[in-house]
């Protein structure tokens, strides 16, 4: 394997910034790229490499945030919508008890929507709530669903729950 000889980068605070312009711009195109591959595509060390993202990633972070707070709206409206929708449906299930296990199913699914919403969140870097505790609260609300289909007037209550959640 032979070694390619770094050639000598333009000095300087502007040539510098020159360079971090572009290696952002590499790294935006080419997000999994490694320091080595950013030091040989510009011909520069490793350190220096090292370097320029240390001073890029603020940058791209702030510009992420914003962008990550738009998806997050644009999500959690396509997820309200969702949530409208099942509630109308479910409003519209019969309430004889050969369809308690669609009922069930739908209830299941609006109690699961608060959990939908916190994951986008945190996969945006958003919403700092632990998965554990998602996973606690999605499990309580399905075994109070369980328990509230087994009540008699289970379907009644169901009902207002949902007409409250969806004003």
């Amino acid at each position: 394997m032979t070694r390619r000889k770094q050639t000598e980068a333009p000095r300087g605070p502007e040539a510098i910034e020159d360079r971090r312009v572009r290696v952002a711009s590499l790294l935006a195109l080419h997000p999994g790229l490694s320091i080595r591959q950013i030091a040989r595509s510009f011909g520069i060390t490793k350190n220096q490499a090292e370097g320029d993202m240390k001073a890029v990633r603020p940058r791209f972070r702030k510009v992420l945030e914003h962008r990550a707070e738009d998806i997050y709206v644009g999500g959690a409206a396509l997820i309200d919508e969702m949530q409208r929708e099942i509630a109308l449906t479910l409003g519209s299930i019969p309430r004889e008890p050969k369809y308690a296990g669609v009922r069930l199913q739908a209830i299941q699914l609006l109690l699961s929507i608060p959990e939908r919403r916190a994951r986008l969140g945190q996969s945006l870097g958003l919403v700092v709530q632990a998965p554990e505790r998602i996973e606690i609260v999605q499990g309580i609300q399905r075994d109070l669903a369980d328990a509230l289909m087994r009540m008699p007037e289970g379907d009644r209550v169901a009902a207002e729950i949902l007409k409250s959640r969806t004003r």
